[in-house]
């Protein structure tokens, strides 16, 4: 499949600037070193002495992910934690735009949610949102709101099947969340983006082997924000957050897509 991005982009070095909480604890001190080797930076991960790290225990057997365990405290964060946060982002003098990845662990609240819309409305930064069921319509302003299949049909209370159905869906979730763009994954039959503007565009996927889809969510929100921040048009960032998504899972496990790893998968 073609693509008008592959002609011309722009190549940036963006510095991922994690957000999050852990506890005090080896894991922590794992998380934080792993962060560290990986050159990125850690200045917003808080360390709350009241709760326990995440640790997800993927359980794999001939490459495939079978089954997964979490040791976790899934309790929302305090206000002050959650001030704390803002209180990072307000001290960092440049930002290209911010991802809320809801993992529905405890960290994303209502209050958070506001400071955050807050914060990005008045300094004018791009709002990514990958979704949880949780405070669904919470997600207020956003740039981008990408949600799946089966969040979208949980939120809305109908089902996603035909295109009449999914465009009903692009339409009323643009007008109660009052975002600039929706950005629906459907899985195999690909993405459909919907514009504030009217314009909705289908974004078909590529028949690939699919090993594991684990990650395949935060790949493309990841790129999707990179894209734009590299100066793609949202349809650019879309095709290139579903090709990056694609190229994902057809690893075994959790694995991070390279650039040049994304821009081999642009001319297949």
């Amino acid at each position: 499949m073609g693509s008008k991005c592959c002609s011309k982009f722009t190549v940036l070095r963006i510095i991922p600037i994690l957000c999050g909480i852990v506890g005090n604890d080896d894991e922590a001190d794992l998380l934080l070193k792993t962060v560290e080797k990986s050159g990125l930076s850690a200045v917003g991960i808080i360390e709350d002495k009241g709760r326990r790290t995440t640790v997800k225990t993927r359980i794999m057997g001939n490459n495939q992910h079978i089954a997964r365990l979490d040791r976790e405290n899934r309790d929302f964060i305090d206000e002050n934690v959650s001030n704390d946060i803002i209180t990072i982002l307000n001290s960092l003098q440049k930002l290209d735009g911010i991802i809320i990845e809801d993992y529905n662990k405890g960290v994303i609240t209502q209050y958070l949610l506001k400071l955050v819309s807050e914060l990005s409305k008045s300094k004018n930064i791009p709002l990514f949102v990958d979704p949880k069921r949780n405070f669904f319509f919470e997600y207020k302003n956003a740039t981008v709101f990408k949600p799946n299949r089966k969040e979208a049909q949980e939120a809305l209370g109908y089902q996603l099947k035909s295109a009449t159905e999914i465009r009903q869906a692009g339409s009323e979730l643009l007008l109660r969340l009052k975002a600039d763009n929706i950005l629906l994954t459907l899985g195999e039959e690909g993405m459909m983006l919907f514009q504030s503007n009217g314009d909705i565009s289908s974004v078909p996927t590529r028949a690939r082997h699919i090993a594991d889809v684990s990650g395949a969510g935060d790949t493309a929100i990841a790129t999707l924000a990179a894209s734009i921040a590299g100066g793609a048009t949202i349809t650019e960032a879309a095709e290139l957050a579903n090709i990056g998504a694609g190229v994902v899972c057809e690893e075994p496990g959790i694995v991070s897509i390279q650039p040049s790893t994304l821009i081999s998968a642009m001319s297949y």
